[in-house]
C-alpha cells in the first residue's frame, strides 16, 4: 500500500504512523507500507502501484506474453519481470531500492498511445494480487519493439507462432497509433511468416511503414517491408 492510497482510503498522516509505531504496518522504504503480517511481494507492490496513476505500470512484452500462457517453446523466465510504463512515469524510490523475490527492468516510452485504451491492458490474480498486464496484441508489439537487443529474436518468433487468435482489429490500432517504423515492419513480418489467419484482416495501407531500409539483424533483406532479418527466417517466409 502506498501512503497515497491509503489517505484516499480514510487514513490520515497521524493515523498511518500510528499503524507504523505499534507495528500494525511496516514500511518498505518512503511512501509505502505492508501489514507486518503480509509477504513481501514485487506482485503487492505493482498492485500498489497501479492504484496511484491513470496509466499503472504493467507488466509488458515477453513477461506479459509468458504469464497468459504463450510461447510454450519458450524458456519461461518468471523470475525476471518486464516493466512497462509511461517515458515520464519513473517507479518511486521504495520500489526500486527494495530487494524483491523477482528481479526486473523497466521500460519508459510513449510509442504505443494505444495504451490510453482499455482493452489493451488487462488484469490478472498472479500469487494473489491482482497485477495488470498488457493484452497478448500489445504485449507482442512490445516485443517486437524491444528487438534485437532487449528481446531474443529466435524467442520473438516463438511467440509469434503461438498467437494464433489475436483480435485483428485491436492489432490495427496498435499498429496505426505506433510510433516506431522497426517495430511495425517487424510485427507484420512475423505475422505474414506464420500466416495467421487474423493476419489478413490487418490494412496495411493505413499502417505508417515510413521509408528506406532498416536493419534489424544482418542477414537478408525483405523486399516487401525494406528489413533485414536473419537468414533463416525466410525458409518458410
Amino acid at each position: 500500500m502506498t501512503s497515497a492510497w491509503l489517505k484516499q482510503h480514510g487514513y490520515s498522516t497521524q493515523l498511518i504512523q500510528k499503524y507504523v509505531s505499534t507495528g500494525w504496518l511496516e514500511t518498505i522504504g518512503v511512501g509505502a507500507f505492508k501489514r507486518k503480517s503480509e509477504h513481501l511481494s514485487i506482485f503487492g507492490a505493482l498492485w500498489a502501484l497501479s492504484q496511484d496513476t491513470p496509466h499503472p505500470v504493467r507488466m509488458g512484452g515477453r513477461s506479459a506474453l509468458e504469464y497468459q500462457g504463450f510461447g510454450h517453446n519458450v524458456s519461461f523466465s518468471k523470475r525476471s519481470l518486464l516493466l512497462f510504463s509511461m517515458r515520464r512515469q519513473t517507479l518511486p524510490k521504495w520500489f526500486t531500492q527494495t530487494t524483491w523475490d523477482y528481479t526486473f527492468s523497466s521500460v519508459q516510452t510513449d510509442c504505443f498511445q494505444a495504451i490510453m485504451q482499455p482493452e489493451v491492458i488487462q488484469s490478472q490474480i498472479i500469487n494473489g494480487c491482482s497485477v495488470v498486464l498488457s493484452a497478448p496484441e500489445l504485449a507482442i508489439v512490445e516485443a517486437c519493439y524491444l528487438s534485437p537487443l532487449n528481446q531474443d529474436l529466435e524467442e520473438l518468433g516463438h511467440f509469434m507462432e503461438s498467437l494464433t487468435s489475436l483480435r485483428p482489429n485491436l492489432l490495427q490500432q496498435l499498429l496505426e497509433d505506433c510510433s516506431s517504423i522497426k517495430t511495425k515492419r517487424l510485427f507484420l513480418f512475423l505475422a505474414r511468416k506464420y500466416k495467421h489467419s487474423w493476419f489478413a484482416y490487418l490494412d496495411e495501407q493505413k499502417i505508417n511503414l515510413g521509408k528506406g531500409k532498416r536493419l534489424i539483424m544482418k542477414g537478408r533483406l525483405d523486399k516487401h517491408y525494406n528489413i533485414t532479418l536473419p537468414k533463416e527466417w525466410f525458409d518458410e517466409a
